[in-house]
């Protein structure tokens, strides 16, 4: 069951999603293509936290297909996990781990393929650790590579390899460590400059926090895991492991009094995730919907007619057929919305602080550019024929427009500016 006090907490961070076993028959509503998959529900911001805190069980999700709008009903107590972000960004989580053991028995290696595939996290080895004695023994190298063989084994075929490294073992020297905690995962580049490896560990040069180049050194003492990018070489040393790590596998794994006891075993590949498949949202919402869909899951732009003349847009950006409003992008800007349009303050072309005014009959286009999916909507029957005129019609039998918007005043370093781009498809204005 996943916990109901956490949920709110997870939506303040900003999206969320809701991870479902698409051959659970407890959810109705499912895409045909559902079946064999992790199904990934965006769910939307306020609509959804507010739905569930007053059932505190099915969500409703709609969703759109190539064949039109839908609507999954999902179970919330059949969930196998809920995904976001924590108060400074980072990926968290809540786990509902009797459903996600029905599917393995590493949920959290299962999560972080998932996390990876959707763009929220980075690429992350999997140290898979056998979990049974007979998994063990099979892991057992005939003979067990040194330190220095067994990342050259993992580098073989100039592929990227990662260190397991353990913070606490003095003359560990590497960018950008953690903040906190005593493990630290490095992908060693094949391209790396000046990397050496010898019998006392490996050093390298690097490009630090400060810009300068920086010497690196990796004691192999440091040193308790080693794999390949593919997953398909690695190697493990229990004694050196961190000592976090090692509270946590003690806990987690059956076969941790035989593990501690071994100087290396091989790492066996992760199980291949299982496919996922992403809802996407209705492709038909109006300019109102898709604004605040897009603004509950993150950054986004809205392009508005300027043509259109109940829009008021600032007097130097009026030479534009359209203006961007791109939103939480690292721009100063706000955006609200009421049932008329929308008001938003952006920079205008010097960079000063400006207002725009539009109703949502001048809203020719919304892109969500939220971690994952990217969705957008446009409404062809918006573009006035002042707007239309300023369009080109590609071989591709599409409209597009493309500009610069600037947004700040010039420098020595030139102007910066907004790249805009506006595409739909063919349509007759009258």
């Amino acid at each position: 069951m996943i916990a109901g006090d956490k949920i709110l907490t997870l939506f303040q961070n900003g999206p969320v999603l809701l991870v479902i076993d698409g051959d659970d028959p407890v959810h109705a509503g499912l895409p045909a293509g559902a079946r064999g998959h992790l199904v990934v529900a965006p769910l939307v911001g306020a609509w959804h936290r507010d739905a569930l805190a007053r059932t505190g069980g099915d969500v409703q999700c709609r969703y759109g297909t190539e064949r039109g709008e839908h609507t999954a009903t999902l179970r919330l107590d059949h969930g196998l996990a809920l995904l976001g972000c924590g108060p400074h960004h980072e990926p968290a989580g809540i786990l509902n781990p009797q459903r996600l053991a029905a599917l393995g028995d590493n949920p959290g290696l299962l999560i972080q393929q998932l996390l990876t595939s959707l763009s929220l996290a980075p690429p992350q080895p999997s140290w898979n650790f056998p979990r049974d004695d007979a998994s063990v023994a099979a892991l057992l190298p005939a003979n067990a590579p040194s330190k220095r063989a067994a990342v050259e084994r993992a580098r073989a075929g100039n592929l990227p390899c990662w260190l397991g490294l353990n913070m606490q073992v003095p003359g560990l020297r590497v960018v950008a460590p953690p903040m906190a905690g005593d493990v630290h995962n490095v992908l060693l580049m094949p391209d790396t400059a000046e990397l050496r490896i010898d019998d006392v560990g490996l050093a390298w040069r690097q490009v630090g926090v400060s810009g300068a180049i920086e010497d690196m050194h990796v004691p192999y003492g440091a040193l308790w895991g080693v794999q390949s990018f593919d997953a398909e070489t690695g190697f493990c040393w229990p004694p050196q492991l961190a000592p976090s790590l090692r509270t946590t596998l003690e806990r987690a794994l059956p076969t941790w009094d035989t593990l501690s006891r071994l100087e290396c075993i091989a790492i066996a590949p992760a199980t291949p995730a299982r496919p996922s498949l992403l809802l996407q949202p209705p492709p038909a919402l109006t300019p109102r919907e898709a604004v605040d869909w897009a603004l509950q899951q993150g950054p986004l732009m809205v392009l508005v007619d300027r043509t259109d003349l109940r829009v008021r847009s600032p007097a130097n950006l009026r030479q534009q057929p359209v203006v961007a409003i791109a939103h939480q992008v690292g721009l100063p800007t706000s955006l609200v919305v009421d049932e008329d349009g929308l008001v938003a303050n952006l920079p205008d072309a010097n960079g000063a602080p400006a207002t725009l005014r539009a109703p949502w009959t001048a809203v020719v286009a919304v892109q969500s550019m939220a971690p994952f999916g990217h969705p957008s909507w446009n409404w062809p029957s918006h573009v006035s024929a002042s707007l239309m005129d300023a369009m080109q019609f590609d071989a591709d039998g599409s409209w597009h427009l493309a500009l610069q918007q600037p947004c700040g005043a010039e420098t020595a370093a030139g102007r910066p500016m907004l790249e805009v781009a506006l595409t739909l498809p063919r349509l007759d204005v009258h």
